[in-house]
């Protein structure tokens, strides 16, 4: 099972550091740049797509009193814990589709519609959730940032960046096979009208 350490030891690993880490406060140099670099590393690596284990459904309940922008109704607080809005359903329990039909702003959402439900992405800490796919993309992504400051190699660094990207690639590909299939929608190039 992974945890911050493991992942930050494996990342030193990976760049050819010997030294490891039992923890990202014990002041040496290499968790003192894991520490640094880990937690926004993570964030971007979760919020590139909506990963099985950090996807969740919340009704954000009534709207929030703020000044709303022109043409916006409805203006509701996200969760603390959202890193990306992925989908927006109205009352009617529809997902939201149409272009426009509602905006992320800050932490909240502005929307026509009466008690959203939406699907985010949440910034997920407990790393024992994380499927091995994606530690492996989180791996390499936070060996790109610790070859920089500890290898001081812009080649290693460029190396460990076209590692995420392969390993991206595979823990997404596995990941939404995990899926039903995602339903075609109308609408898009295949409806429009040649005049």
């Amino acid at each position: 099972m992974a945890d911050k350490p493991t992942i930050c030891n494996r990342a030193l690993a990976a760049i050819g550091v010997t030294d490891r880490i039992s923890s990202i406060d014990e002041g040496t140099p290499e968790a003192d740049l894991c520490k640094l670099h880990y937690d926004e590393v993570l964030r971007e690596v979760l919020r590139v797509y909506p990963w099985n284990f950090a996807r969740t459904f919340k009704n954000l309940g009534g709207p929030v009193e703020t000044d709303l922008p022109p043409h916006w109704s409805h203006a509701y607080q996200l969760p603390p814990d959202c890193l990306r809005v992925w989908r927006v359903y109205g009352a009617s329990g529809s997902e939201v589709v149409e272009p426009g039909a509602w905006v992320r702003a800050g932490p909240r959402i502005f929307i026509n519609e009466d008690g959203p439900v939406i699907e985010y992405i949440r910034d997920e800490p407990d790393a024992g959730l994380y499927d091995s796919l994606f530690v492996a993309a989180v791996v390499a992504r936070l060996g790109a940032e610790l070859a920089l400051g500890l290898a001081e190699s812009r080649t290693m660094a460029a190396e460990m960046l076209s590692i995420f990207e392969r390993r991206l690639m595979e823990a997404r590909s596995v990941d939404s096979a995990e899926n039903a299939p995602e339903r075609r929608r109308s609408g898009g190039w295949e409806t429009a009208h040649l005049e």
